[in-house]
């Protein structure tokens, strides 16, 4: 079950006042039927560890920030390949600002930087926003054909 909290935290970043004043009035299953917020988790320095490294399928990580044009312009690409891709990736988003040393780690220089790791390794890079079929092909490369 998703609180109140939750949606004003994923929101209070990515969307205007207005939004925020209308998420008060509604209830938050609304919000997540009509803009999918749970289809790209956050992660933290302290999590990255679990959530992508000892993942068990390919993890693809959105290094970005709020101030970040392009990162906000990849995003719903971004959300677009999470739903497309749900059974067979998982995809994580990571703010450079609140969370230094792991694009300290990664020597993260550009955002927005995506990255895919599998096995609990890097893979491969894609830097910048790029179309939905540039980073669709990209990950068809790491992906299991069973």
């Amino acid at each position: 079950m998703i609180s109140y909290a939750n949606v004003f935290k994923v929101y209070r970043i990515n969307y205007s006042r207005l939004f925020l004043i209308c998420a008060t009035i509604y209830p938050a299953r609304k919000y997540l039927k009509r803009f999918y917020i749970l289809s790209v988790s956050q992660v933290l320095d302290s999590t990255f560890n679990e959530e992508v490294l000892s993942h068990e399928k390919p993890v693809l990580v959105d290094f970005w920030a709020p101030w970040c044009g392009p990162c906000r312009m990849v995003a719903p690409v971004v959300d677009e390949i999470a739903k497309e891709y749900s059974d067979t990736i998982k995809v994580v988003k990571i703010n450079t600002d609140e969370n230094p040393s792991t694009a300290t780690e990664y020597g993260i220089r550009s955002i927005p930087t995506l990255m895919i790791f599998k096995n609990g390794g890097r893979v491969d890079t894609v830097i910048g926003a790029v179309p939905k079929s540039t980073l669709a092909s990209t990950l068809n490369k790491y992906l299991d054909k069973t």
